[in-house]
């Protein structure tokens, strides 16, 4: 018989993934916000091999190299690639956890999976219909109609049915959205 190993913790990992469009960014934005000086409940900065850009996320802007040279050295604890781009979570988060800290950032549901067995995971899928995704990437106006079409194309993937998911339907305003996001880090965070 194999041996399981132990997960991460005994702090959660929230990782909230879902299309782009979905309103992640803004949610986790509002919850910040919220959650401010709060120890227990933790949002680590993501790299991303992407300038920073007012509009967007806030983050650490790392070049390829910079980012394969992390990846080299463990600096990442999860990291993955979508739209061209590389992201990655620092490692200090296995620290946080292991204090007991409740862990939340923006995430990819290519590496539930991975997660999934290095973490007390809970996934908050944030989605949002088609058409309502499809008006709020045009409204930003960072990607071309060719870029749009293919993030659209990803909305439909999958969260694998066996997490702990919690789902966020974010069609209401900003405020609705954020206080079900709250709702779901408190329920994980104790």
């Amino acid at each position: 018989m194999a041996d399981i190993p132990e997960l991460i913790g005994p702090g959660a990992l929230v990782m909230v993934v879902g299309p782009s469009g979905g309103g992640k960014d803004t949610l986790i934005s509002g919850v910040k916000a919220i959650f401010s000086g709060t120890p227990s409940i933790y949002f680590p900065r993501r790299m991303i091999t992407r300038i920073a850009d007012q509009q967007a996320e806030d983050h650490d802007t790392l070049t390829e190299r910079e980012f394969t040279d992390g990846l080299n050295s463990g600096q990442f604890a999860l990291h993955w690639s979508a739209h061209g781009l590389s992201y990655g979570i620092s490692s200090e988060i296995d620290h946080k956890l292991h204090e007991g800290v409740c862990v939340v950032f923006n995430g990819s549901r290519s590496v539930i999976a991975e997660a999934s067995i290095k973490y007390r995971l809970v996934v908050v899928e944030v989605t949002a219909p088609v058409d309502v995704l499809a008006e709020r990437l045009v409204s930003r106006g960072r990607e071309s109609r060719e870029d749009i079409v293919r993030r659209l194309k990803r909305a439909d993937r999958a969260v694998p049915a066996d997490v702990n998911r919690i789902t966020i339907n974010n069609t209401n305003s900003a405020v609705v959205g954020t206080r079900e996001l709250a709702d779901a880090i408190r329920s994980v965070a104790g």
